[in-house]
Order: C-alpha cells, then sequence, then structure tokens
C-alpha cells in the first residue's frame, strides 16, 4: 500500500512538472527582448505602398529602437534621412538587427522631426519607413 502511495505520489509531481505553465507572454513581441520583428521585406525598386503595412509607437526616447530585419534580406544596410535638413545617418546593423540609438532619436525629438529610414540588401530587398519623434508622445515608426 505505502509503495503504490509512494508511486501514485511520484506519478502526480512529475504530471504536474511537465504541465506547461500559463504566463504571460513576456512583452509585445511575445519573447520580450524588447526588439521589434519587422514584417516580411519587400522588392523596393517596384516601389512602395502608400498605406503602412505595420508600425510601432514608442512611448520613451531612454531607450535605443532594435528591429530585426526578415529572412528575406541578405547583409543589409540602413540610413536615416532627417525630411528637413536632408542629412543621411548611416545605422548600426549587426546581422539581421538594426539599432536606432536613443541619442539619434533624442535629437529628432528637440525639434519634433521627421525622417526616412531605408533598410536595404544588395538584391533591392528591405523596408521603406518613415519616423515620427515628438518629446511628449515618443517615436512613431511606420513600415511602408
Amino acid at each position: 500500500m505505502v509503495a503504490t502511495l509512494r508511486f501514485l505520489l511520484a506519478l502526480a509531481i512529475a504530471a504536474l512538472l511537465a504541465m506547461p505553465i500559463v504566463s504571460g507572454d513576456g512583452g509585445e513581441n511575445g519573447g520580450g527582448t524588447g526588439i521589434w520583428i519587422l514584417p516580411r521585406a519587400t522588392f523596393l525598386a517596384g516601389g512602395c505602398s502608400s498605406t503602412p503595412v505595420d508600425q510601432k509607437a514608442v512611448p520613451s526616447l531612454a531607450a535605443d529602437l532594435v528591429m530585426q530585419v526578415s529572412t528575406e534580406c541578405g547583409s543589409c544596410t540602413a540610413s536615416l534621412v532627417d525630411d528637413v535638413s536632408g542629412v543621411p545617418v548611416s545605422l548600426t546593423v549587426v546581422g539581421n538587427r538594426v539599432r536606432l540609438p536613443a541619442s539619434l532619436l533624442q535629437a529628432l525629438g528637440a525639434s519634433a522631426a521627421k525622417a526616412s529610414l531605408v533598410i536595404l540588401d544588395a538584391q533591392g530587398y528591405g523596408y521603406s519607413m518613415s519616423v515620427s519623434v515628438s518629446p511628449a508622445s515618443g517615436v512613431l515608426v511606420k513600415v511602408y
């Protein structure tokens, strides 16, 4: 009898450990890493859509905005162009992640500026984005 109870107790503990735990998804992208996973890349030489495919609003200018490009893109480059001054800024790309630094967002936010962001690989696949920065409302990035 005691052996049967011990066996049933061990079986109950094993079943509890094997069951998935119900909890939160860990963040907006399901992984909780703070990285925005971009939608599928498009062929930019054919032109861009006038309606946004995806967008992300970030209320704070204190942290970098990190974006992960899709697997359709090969080795890519990223450039941000201020719409007012026309000054281009090259962004850091490591692997398939593009980093928009907080210092750049804060500089754009000081003048409540808008900018255009282009991520492009050698075959012409990538993203065309608009970046709107405001100190009051944060950053709004739209993917076209």
